[in-house]
């Protein structure tokens, strides 16, 4: 019996999701000196000793990238019971004040180094427009759940717009990741996107 405890205790432990938890979030401020779609994606890692917190831009481009490193660095995430560290990504999708969805070409992300470790990445992003009977705009927070596939399994809402949000959740389930690599493997994981809207002129 002894010999089997250690195997189960391994076989929970690589099923974990061991993607960093939000735990608190401040919407970015949206680039004043554009109003044409942009996408930034950070990767964010923190030590469950210290707490101190890394990010690395992994994609992006100006002005997008600034807004989204400067909203991070008042993020508070927690890192997940018995490991050391954990990591996450986190995409910001600035939309333009178009209604409708506006093409964004495959992203190519990649990681920051060559580690067997590794967060989920978006490689593919649909846009989801803007919902036609609205009036809101602003800045929607949301946890996605990434299976080993890569393929979008769930959507939740951390905050912003209830319309904005339930428009946006069909296209989110379209978008495709590299998923999370633990020793190499893939695992299901967490990832978080951040999206602005803009209310059509």
């Amino acid at each position: 019996m002894r010999p089997v405890a250690p195997v189960l205790v391994l076989l929970l432990f690589q099923q974990q999701d061991m993607s960093l938890l939000l735990e608190h979030a401040a919407p970015p401020s949206r680039p004043v000196s554009t109003l044409a779609t942009g996408v930034s994606v950070v990767e964010v890692e923190v030590d469950a000793r210290t707490r101190s917190m890394q990010t690395r831009q992994l994609y992006g481009q100006s002005p997008f990238v600034t807004p989204g490193l400067n909203a991070l660095m008042s993020w508070g995430f927690a890192v997940p019971a018995g490991v050391s560290s954990a990591r996450t990504s986190v995409t910001f999708l600035f939309r333009s004040p178009a209604i409708y969805p506006v093409p964004i070409p495959p992203l190519a992300v990649k990681p920051w180094t060559g580690s067997p470790n590794a967060s989920a990445l978006p490689q593919e992003i649909v846009d989801p427009g803007y919902p036609p009977a609205a009036v809101a705009e602003g800045i929607l927070v949301l946890v996605i759940r990434i299976n080993p596939d890569g393929n979008v399994i769930g959507v939740e809402k951390f905050s912003g717009d209830a319309v904005l949000f339930a428009h946006s959740q069909n296209a989110l389930k379209n978008w495709k990741f590299s998923p999370a690599r633990i020793a190499n493997k893939p695992v299901s994981s967490s990832a978080y996107v951040v999206i602005s809207f803009v209310r059509p002129t």
